[in-house]
């Protein structure tokens, strides 16, 4: 074998050792890529998880506090208070993962709250207690769709028409009580509205003469 023969197989075997090594390394480095993708992906779903368990904890707590406002005369303050706490809570654990439902939990903390002012009528303490359980249990049951909250500009679109709803659902209640021929008291308005709320306004027996 010659000089130059045996520089050229040398320099053919370095290359091919350098190729394998290159090779070596890129499987190496897409594996660990691969393994890093799939690593975050696992910690982001895990993350998931917990956030949608600490909600729907705290939408518990939301619609606990709110049956008790509905159903308790005593303590009324007390339990309206208890919902605001549990709607920002609620705010606190959903804001990551759903900031849409995070704004509209605060907003009816403070809602609940501004229930609360002396002179209110105590009427609207108790629907929109009843409006919050209504929201958060059909958000529970879509699947914690965010979408499901609008943004605040288109919040205030449709205030406008949660208003007449608002409207209309006091004018039942109002012939329903002199249907029965009661007096508008705490306690009569609340069997009232529970009444209208779970057969709703335009039902056979809220229409009765």
């Amino acid at each position: 074998m010659t000089e130059v023969n045996w520089w050229a197989n040398l320099l053919q075997g370095s290359v091919g050792s350098a190729i394998s090594l290159i090779g070596l390394f890129a499987v190496f480095y897409l594996t660990r890529r691969h393994e890093n993708r799939r690593d975050q992906k696992l910690q982001l779903l895990e993350s998931h998880r917990r956030i949608d368990e600490q909600v729907r904890s705290e939408i518990a707590s939301v619609i606990e506090s709110s049956y008790s406002l509905r159903v308790y005369d005593e303590g009324s303050d007390a339990h309206a208070r208890a919902l605001a706490h549990s709607l920002m809570m609620l705010s606190v654990r959903a804001v990551e993962r759903y900031p849409n439902a995070a704004d509209w939990a605060r907003t009816k903390s403070i809602d609940v709250l501004d229930a609360l002012a002396p002179g209110n009528d105590p009427r609207a303490l108790i629907w929109e207690s009843a409006y919050i359980t209504g929201r958060l249990s059909q958000w529970i049951s879509k699947g914690l769709q965010d979408s499901m909250f609008p943004k605040p500009e288109q919040e205030q679109k449709s205030r406008a028409s949660r208003d007449e709803e608002v409207e209309e659902l006091f004018l039942a209640a109002r012939k329903e009580l002199e249907r029965r021929n009661l007096t508008s008291t705490f306690e009569n308005m609340r069997t009232v509205f529970h009444a209208l709320l779970e057969e709703g306004p335009d039902s056979p027996n809220s229409q009765e003469s």
